[in-house]
């Protein structure tokens, strides 16, 4: 497994009840997905490590740090990291609270294992096309570094580059 297939596979699952962390990460590895767990969010925050997690599960009601400051301080940190919020207490208003603090997904609890482990493959796949996605436009828009100028020189240079880059011709820029 290549790096980054750990990172696409690596799920941080912050939880502070033992038996439904300790179910959700058993039914995650099942899966085949490696797992980390935090008994609570100030845990799992000191855990989260956007090379490693592809994807943070967290309870919503936790004692000192809640998952919505989980949620909010991973999508700070990492944007692109997917965050599913899981809580027993499924109202719509938490939920769409989540939601616009950019949850990929609110499951209510208890979870059925089918459901939480489908809403994980999808956050993971979404995750790693929005990745692609991002490549493919760096390539298509040009040079595939993002190089900063503002010379019109520059910027004709970098277009010849591009053009002759598709030819086996060798080039010497001074």
């Amino acid at each position: 497994m290549t790096p980054s297939d750990t990172r696409t596979k690596t799920v941080l699952f912050i939880e502070d009840d033992e038996a439904g962390r300790e179910l959700g990460c058993y039914n995650l590895r099942k899966a085949g997905y490696q797992v980390d767990a935090a008994v609570n969010g100030a845990e799992g925050l000191e855990m989260f490590s956007p090379d490693r997690h592809g994807l943070v599960i967290t309870d919503l009601k936790m004692p000192k740090v809640s998952g919505m400051e989980v949620l909010e301080e991973v999508k700070r940190v990492s944007p692109q990291t997917p965050v599913i919020v899981v809580t027993a207490y499924g109202h719509v208003d938490l939920a769409v609270a989540a939601m616009k603090a950019g949850a990929y997904d609110f499951v209510g609890k208890p979870f059925n294992r089918d459901h939480l482990v489908l809403v994980v493959r999808k956050a993971l796949e979404t995750s790693q096309l929005q990745k692609e996605l991002r490549e493919l436009r760096i390539k298509a828009g040009g040079v595939e570094r993002g190089i900063v100028y503002v010379s019109g020189a520059m910027g004709e240079l970098l277009d010849t580059a591009d053009r002759v880059a598709r030819s086996d011709a060798s080039v010497l820029i001074t």
